[in-house]
């Protein structure tokens, strides 16, 4: 069982797309064109997998269309066609918001009144519906925009367009040419044909039999592309798999799944439980795939997570999914190839439809349902005849999209005995689980992450094949779900105790047998950091710690807010020998303030310590003055990261053993003395005495007043830039005495450049249109006597810019800087003193996104200087208290995100609906007010 959330999409990847120029122009032209009807309708019709959804993506996404209509959407109709549903889709993705009425009157009267007057375009993609009766009833509610509104339809059928009385596009299969030009880009290395004819003869019969398809080109153009022999080609090509006879089945994707190796059909198949017409989050897809047990792990090799990107690489490089253009982290499937899952997988995977009949398979093994939102699915009395249920998903369809929340009364009756994998992670409304849950004898794994659980069966640890899966426990929060019940459980992944200084008796935590939790990976033990414990705590917690030793297993340990006087014995006797992350930390109240000395007592005196450990990291403890560690040779071999912090009596060297670190933070420790010669990144405020080799650094950080180096300078007046050719990042902070950076020779690495709270500077950098060239991202907060940028301007390649607090004279030589810069991207502007912004022609036309915050005086912004950005699609307007409205001509049409926040006068004639600059933004796709 499990609960997730998939989103449709209206994104496409247009370098996948040929040969559909003349269609595209044909129906922009359509959409953009004159015409006295106040309604038009188009449809696009044509097979599945021909392209017809792709194809309304790109005209919908096309800037021509931009200014033609004031709001727009994309709904996702699919094969059942409920006026209710439909109308109520319509209505959320056009105002973004979620209509829960089940008054079809009510849902109908708030739809006209968002589209009266206005000239929309709506996308109803994928439809099946061949009743003109409900046809009718939602193109009633359609009516009233304003001339010139459109409503473009894909679907496979002709009569679906017929009943909808719309002008028809039918789109044809891509000539012969395109179909070899998008199978040789899947098939071939660089888009070339083989040197060897038999594959170019062998592949353009392969082609044919494509039928001018684009979805099944590329994917048995995907198949072939690996392989490497000619008789290969000739065996997919006489697959007697292309004769088959389901018409609704693509035989070239058919060929394609047949080849699949068995693991990745298993994988494929499970994607049928997903609705269509959505995107998929790709390491959401793995969990699932790993709880289902679908990945085959060897001992000793990849881990699961491992092997779920190897499936999904493989199944993504055969075009099983689909990348989404907006974001590179979600994914999606055809309906086309969902069909093939369904035929492929017969009665054993089974999805129940919104509002379709309470029916299932007998035979199901896997069992999703779509529910609407505050729609229950209580009725598991329906499933009692499926024997076989191992998987159990429900989603919740909200404004067309499906989230993971669910609102459900569970009970567990005897249908689900045979469950073996249950999921209730954000399921933030489920406080406990249920009573009989000990009774699923079947179950191998539980999950309840984020969720809000405070109570669990008090058999459960009889399941003794459970594997449970949960993010924290707050100790003595409830009496029905104690510490000492953690002993009875299987936990496997993370886990975080808080409010340890609420268990009384140490034995307690002894019982919660963390020492046996060989699967527990990552442990966090956290005390309040608002106490200042006593003596007789300061004792208890030293027990209570001691009894909660993880197991050898352990590979990632944090310690917040302990009270004790000295550290547990188990982390000092080389038993977490595979931690590779370690962090102490403490906030005011509490501090390690007994520990004067590390030594024996936190490494031990063996020949090795902390074999495994990659990262160290200590924090805030303030009695500490020694670091003791010359008699263990073998210390830390594996530590890359150290960190060091708040520690002002810490002095002297740091153990030689840290000599190979790569990384290393060293912040209020003025009396500390460190070497680190094979160190690339470094982060420093407030430290000692330092040895490097400043010429190989990668990444620097540097902040505070006190600082002593080997390499002659100070950093108090000068930055000497040259000291660190191989710089990428430099971060400069609070240096009161910084006067100037100083460089004679070009910075070829050096990408990212940022200086905060250096009163004293004077200048930056100079002649950085020359010597830094490579320069993509400049920052500089707080600098007042900074007076203007350099002479020559600023790096062609920049292309993000922030400017925090900055003179008058700073921004006054900006339009210069920028000299029409073609590659800044992005700039954001703080508190700046201007009455109306920005001037025309300051800011250069390659920007995309513009941030405008803490503007007290800014009353209006200056159209005529927004206007020309025609490449701006995000604006963002914060704490700017005066400004008072929009222009009067309204928001450039390339805009699709607008947050607005502390602009009180602004929010209240912005607000949907009724302000008096809503149909300002109203076509703007994402706005935040």
């Amino acid at each position: 069982m499990c609960v997730e959330q998939f989103q449709q999409t209206s994104s496409v990847v247009e370098s996948d797309i040929c040969g559909r120029d003349a269609d595209k122009k044909m129906i922009i032209n359509w959409l953009t064109s004159d015409t006295d009807n106040m309604l038009s309708i188009l449809s696009i019709v044509g097979m599945g997998g021909l392209g017809k959804t792709t194809l309304a993506q790109l005209v919908y996404n096309d800037p021509r269309i931009e200014g033609k209509f004031i709001v727009k959407a994309w709904v996702c109709v699919s094969e059942e066609f409920d006026v209710l549903n439909v109308s109520r889709a319509i209505l959320d993705t056009f105002t973004k918001s979620t209509e829960n009425s089940d008054w079809l009157e009510i849902v109908h009267t708030k739809l006209k009144d968002k589209l009266r007057g206005n000239r929309f375009l709506l996308v109803l993609d994928d439809v099946w519906n061949e009743s003109r009766p409900k046809w009718e009833v939602v193109q009633n509610a359609l009516v009233c925009g304003a001339q010139g509104s459109r409503i473009l339809v894909t679907t496979r059928s002709q009569k679906v367009a017929s009943t909808m009385r719309s002008e028809q596009h039918h789109l044809q299969q891509l000539q012969e040419d395109y179909c070899w030009k998008l199978f040789a880009k899947h098939a071939f290395h660089d888009d070339n044909p083989q040197p060897n004819p038999g594959y170019n003869e062998i592949g353009m019969k392969i082609v044919e039999k494509c039928g001018g398809l684009p979805l099944a080109l590329k994917s048995i153009g995907s198949l072939l592309h690996n392989k490497s022999f000619v008789s290969d080609w000739e065996n997919i090509l006489k697959s007697e798999i292309w004769e088959i006879e389901d018409s609704d089945i693509v035989p070239a994707l058919a060929v394609s799944y047949h080849h699949l190796p068995p693991h990745l059909k298993t994988c494929f198949a499970y994607y049928t439980l997903f609705p269509k017409d959505y995107e998929f989050d790709k390491e959401c897809l793995i969990q699932l795939w790993m709880a289902e047990n679908f990945l085959h792990c060897h001992q000793g090799s990849k881990s699961p997570e491992e092997v779920g990107q190897q499936y999904f690489n493989d199944l993504l490089s055969r075009s099983f999914f689909q990348q989404s253009s907006e974001n590179k982290e979600v994914f999606f499937m055809h309906d086309v190839l969902n069909d093939l899952g369904k035929y492929v997988c017969g009665d054993i995977y089974f999805r129940l439809e919104v509002d379709q009949a309470k029916c299932t398979q007998k035979t199901a093994c896997y069992f999703s349902v779509a529910m609407n939102n505050k729609q229950h699915f209580d009725e598991f009395g329906t499933l009692c005849d499926t024997k076989r249920l191992r998987t159990f998903m429900p989603t919740i369809r909200i404004m067309n999209e499906y989230y993971n929340s669910w609102h459900c009364n569970m009970s567990i009756p005897e249908l689900f005995s045979k469950f073996k994998f249950l999921r209730l992670n954000y399921c933030r409304y489920l406080k406990e689980q249920p009573s009989n849950l000990h009774e699923l004898t079947n179950l191998h794994r539980l999950e309840f992450v984020n969720t809000k659980i405070i109570k669990v069966p008090p058999h459960l640890g009889k399941l003794k094949n459970l594997q449970v899966s949960m993010s924290s426990f707050d100790v003595g929060k409830t009496s029905e779900f104690t510490i000492q019940q953690l002993g009875e459980l299987n936990l496997h992944g993370r886990l975080s105790f808080w409010e340890l200084q609420n268990i009384e008796n140490p034995s307690d935590a002894l019982a919660a047998d963390l020492k046996n939790k060989t699967r527990l990976v990552e442990l966090e033990l956290e005390w309040n950091w608002n106490r200042n414990p006593d003596d007789s705590a300061k004792e208890r917690d030293a027990i209570v710690i001691e009894n909660l030793q993880p197991s050898k297993h352990l590979e990632k340990l944090s310690i917040r807010n302990y009270g004790g006087k000295q550290f547990p014995n188990w982390l000092s006797n080389n038993s977490l020998s595979n931690v590779v992350f370690l962090k102490l930390h403490n906030y005011f109240k509490s501090s390690l303030d007994g520990i004067v000395s590390i030594g024996a007592d936190f490494h031990g005196n063996g020949t090795s310590s902390f074999p495994s450990l990659e990262t160290l990291k200590f924090s805030s403890m303030k009695a500490w003055e020694k670091w003791e560690c010359e008699a263990v040779i073998g210390a830390f071999p594996c530590l890359q990261y150290l960190s060091i912090s708040k520690r002002p009596k810490l002095k002297g060297d740091l153990p030689e053993q840290l000599l190979p670190l790569k990384k290393l933070q060293i912040s209020e420790c003025i009396q500390l003395e460190a070497s680190a010669p094979r160190a690339l990144e470094l982060d420093l405020k407030d430290f000692g005495k330092l040895q490097l080799d400043w010429a190989s650094l990668k990444k620097l950080r540097m902040g505070g007043h006190s600082a002593e180096t080997d390499n002659g300078f100070d950093s108090q007046k000068t930055f000497p830039l040259d000291f660190f050719p191989a710089l990428r990042t430099l971060h400069l902070r609070g240096f009161h005495n910084l006067q100037m950076i100083t460089q004679d020779y070009t910075h070829n690495h050096l990408e990212f450049l940022k200086i905060r709270e250096c009163p004293q500077l004077e200048s930056l950098p100079g002649s950085m249109h020359m010597l830094l060239p490579s320069l993509k991202e400049l920052r500089i907060y707080d600098c007042p006597r900074v007076e203007s940028f350099p002479e020559g301007g600023l790096p062609s390649n920049l292309k993000e810019m922030g400017l925090y607090k900055c003179s008058s004279g700073l921004m006054a030589s900006l339009k210069g800087a920028l000299g029409g810069n073609p590659s800044l991207e992005s700039l954001g502007i703080v508190e700046l003193d201007a009455e109306s912004f920005p001037d025309e022609g300051l800011l250069p036309l390659s920007l995309t996104c513009l941030r405008i915050r803490d503007f007290r005086n800014l009353k209006k912004l200056d159209y005529k200087g927004l206007c020309q950005l025609s490449s701006l699609k995000k604006l963002i307007l914060g704490n700017c208290p005066n400004l008072q409205q929009l222009p009067e001509e309204g928001l450039s049409k390339s805009i699709s995100y607008l947050f607005i926040g502390g602009c009180p006068k602004l929010e209240q004639r912005c607000q949907n609906p009724g302000g008096e600059d809503w149909p300002k933004i109203a076509h703007i796709t994402t706005v935040f007010v």
